[in-house]
């Protein structure tokens, strides 16, 4: 979900609509129905009796048999792992014997979270149950409850990687730049764009450049002092695009330069702007 209709929906009280939201898609309004509390990960076994295209009536109805004979043998103790690696049709899980991601809530249609959240305890296998992929019979391996220590590496590293592939990765340097811009702030040395472009360009071609040389200052932030020598191991670095077919022009280089190190000042100081925050970053 984009991150602008999250921040809509986490505003809006229980049984009240918001006000009316405009998207490139068009005005969306939103309710929210209910709250709870989160529920965490569920670890399962699942065995999948997918729907050939365009199945017919006859079809379905021997899928549903073959369901309801396979949750009989589970019931007498038949190796559900094996099942699932030798009928079912998720081709990913039943090379682990069934054993699929973690599931969290908002991940799949309806019907199937209703059903694997309805498992009372590990171990537990659902009847046969149906969704528009087919019949499913899953077995509840673990509940994996929501991590509370704020310590937690693993979590904190997996938390980052979720924040960095959305769009609020992004809403988060903002507020990051913003931040070390006003405190301490980002104090350019005195010197021109084109004069430094143009000791870029000497240096990369070989050549020593006027008026600059590696030891000259570029910025600071606090007491942090950014020379010509960081620049230009940043620009052989990344100075390509992707693919490497052509070079990224200077000004969105620096750009990025300044950018990267606001936030690698940040991170450096944590504790001057949130001691709660620092291990988030860490």
């Amino acid at each position: 979900m984009p991150y602008e209709f999250e921040n809509i929906l986490y505003s809006t009280t229980v049984g009240h609509y918001s006000k009316p939201y405009s998207s490139k898609a068009g005005y969306h309004i939103f309710k929210n129905i209910s709250e709870r509390k989160a529920l965490g990960k569920m670890k399962v076994q699942q065995i999948l009796l997918a729907f050939p295209p365009d199945a017919n009536e006859g079809t379905r109805n021997k899928i549903a048999r073959l369901a309801d004979s396979l949750y009989q043998q589970i019931n007498k103790g038949a190796d559900f792992g094996k099942l699932a690696a030798s009928f079912s049709n998720d081709y990913a899980s039943a090379a682990r014997e069934g054993n699929t991601p973690d599931i969290s809530v908002g991940q799949y249609e309806p019907s199937f979270e209703k059903a694997i959240w309805a498992l009372p305890k590990d171990g537990a296998v659902s009847k046969p149950f149906l969704t528009a992929h087919g019949y499913h019979i899953a077995k509840r391996v673990a509940l994996v409850p929501v991590v509370s220590d704020a310590t937690n590496k693993e979590n904190n590293d997996a938390l980052e990687a979720k924040v960095k592939a959305d769009d609020r990765w992004k809403t988060v340097k903002d507020f990051i730049y913003t931040k070390v811009k006003s405190k301490p702030g980002l104090r350019l040395a005195p010197y021109t764009n084109a004069a430094l472009w143009s000791a870029t360009d000497s240096l990369l071609a070989g050549q020593t450049p006027k008026n600059f040389d590696q030891q000259t200052e570029l910025f600071r932030i606090g007491n942090n002092i950014y020379r010509l020598s960081d620049w230009m191991q940043y620009v052989q670095m990344y100075r390509y695009m992707p693919g490497g077919a052509a070079t990224k022009p200077y000004p969105v280089l620096m750009e990025e330069f300044s950018n990267n190190s606001m936030f690698q000042y940040y991170r450096d100081h944590l504790e001057d702007y949130n001691q709660e925050f620092a291990y988030q970053m860490t």
